[in-house]
C-alpha cells in the first residue's frame, strides 16, 4: 500500500542513509537486551538462584524482580512521551533507554565481583532490585520510540519491516531467556556477564553517533513528523 502522504512527483527523489541500518541494528541490541536482562533472575530455577544469591531471594523477592517491569512503566512512559515531543526527542529517549539499561546491568553486576558474603549481604539484594528498576526504566523509552525511529531513518516502503524488527527484538529477548537462563544455570556469572556486554555495545555505539534524524529525510512522513 502506498504512504498518501507521498507526493507522486517526489516518490522517487528520497533516498536512506546507510547509517539508518547502523540506528536499527544498535536499537534492536538494546531493545533485545533490555527485555533479556529484565527477565535474568526468572529465568533459572529459583533454588539455584537462592543457592547462589543468597536466601532474600525467596520466590516473592523474585516475583519483585520482575514487577520492576510493569511498576517503571507506569512511572516512566509518560516522562518518555514527553522527552519525545521535545526538540531531539528520538535521541534522547535511545540514549536515555540505553543508558538505564547500561546502568542496571552495571550496578546489579557488582556483587557477583566481591565475596560470596557480600553477594548474598542485604546491601547486595537492595543492589539486584536498584539494578532491575533501572533496567526496568529504561524500557520505555526504547520500546516507546519505535514508530518514531522507523519514520524518521527509512524510506516508505521500508517502515514496516523497521517497526517488526525494532519492536520484536524485545519480545526475542525474553524468548532467549527462556533458552539461554538454563543453559548458565549453573554459571550464573556468565549469564549476567552476557547482558552486561550487550549493554555496553550499543551504549558505546549511541555515544559515538546517534542523530535525531538522518540528513535528507527519506519520505514525506518524516518530513512532516521532523518539520
Amino acid at each position: 500500500m502506498e504512504d498518501p502522504l507521498v507526493v507522486p512527483s517526489k516518490r522517487n527523489e528520497y533516498k536512506g542513509e546507510w547509517s539508518r541500518f547502523y540506528i536499527l541494528i544498535m536499537f534492536a541490541i538494546v531493545n533485545c537486551n533490555q527485555c533479556l536482562a529484565w527477565f535474568t533472575f526468572s529465568s533459572v530455577d529459583p533454588d539455584k538462584i537462592r543457592d547462589y544469591f543468597g536466601a532474600n531471594l525467596s520466590d516473592s523477592a523474585i516475583k519483585w524482580l520482575l514487577n520492576w517491569g510493569p511498576i517503571m512503566g507506569v512511572v516512566c512512559f509518560p516522562y518518555q512521551t514527553h522527552v519525545l515531543s521535545k526538540p531531539k526527542g528520538l535521541s534522547r529517549c535511545i540514549v536515555i533507554g540505553t543508558m538505564l539499561v547500561l546502568l542496571g546491568n552495571v550496578v546489579r553486576s557488582i556483587p557477583l565481583l566481591c565475596n560470596e558474603s557480600f553477594r548474598k549481604s542485604d546491601a547486595a539484594f537492595g543492589m539486584y532490585h536498584l539494578g532491575q528498576a533501572a533496567i526496568a526504566a529504561g524500557g520505555p523509552f526504547i520500546m516507546g520510540s519505535v514508530s518514531r525511529l522507523s519514520c524518521v531513518w527509512f524510506l516508505q516502503n521500508e517502515r514496516t519491516i523497521a517497526t517488526a524488527i525494532a519492536q520484536t527484538a524485545n519480545g526475542l529477548g525474553t524468548t532467549l531467556g527462556f533458552l539461554i537462563g538454563p543453559l548458565f544455570a549453573d554459571d550464573l556469572n556468565s549469564l549476567f556477564w552476557i547482558s552486561l556486554v550487550a549493554a555496553v555495545i550499543p551504549a558505546v555505539a549511541f555515544v559515538l553517533y546517534c542523530p535525531e534524524r538522518p540528513r535528507y529525510a527519506p519520505s514525506s512522513a518524516a518530513e512532516a513528523e521532523i518539520g
